[in-house]
């Protein structure tokens, strides 16, 4: 069974934000943009992005629940990370998948923290 959800993230400037998030996940994800148009692939799950006035639209699928919520958290967050100052964050259109998202993010940075702690315990 797919999942999917859209939200969008309410700006003056989508298309540089759009821009930026792409160019920033590319590092480490199939990230992809062109025009007014990106894509983000998180294992099963892919988010679609499309710049329009006043907003850059996300739409997100997956056949994996957890590469949902995980595709979900990492371009919420780091929109919401690149647009700080600006005090706009992303919203998302289903309330319990979002939280579910949030939850798994969180879950992942502190395994990730965790890690790191460890590793550099080890090397003490």
């Amino acid at each position: 069974m797919t999942l999917s959800t859209t939200g969008r993230f309410p700006t003056d400037r989508p298309e540089r934000y759009l821009k930026q998030l792409c160019s920033h996940l590319g590092n480490k994800l199939d990230a992809t943009y062109e025009g007014g148009d990106g894509r983000i692939v998180l294992g099963t799950a892919i988010a679609r992005l499309t710049a329009t006035p006043g907003s850059l639209e996300i739409a997100v699928s997956g056949a994996e629940d957890a590469d949902v919520h995980r595709v979900m958290g990492v371009v919420g967050s780091h929109l919401d990370r690149f647009a700080q100052k600006d005090g706009v964050s992303t919203e998302w259109d289903d309330a319990e998948l979002a939280a579910a998202a949030k939850a798994a993010r969180e879950a992942f940075v502190a395994a990730r923290k965790a890690a790191a702690e460890a590793e550099a315990a080890a090397g003490s």
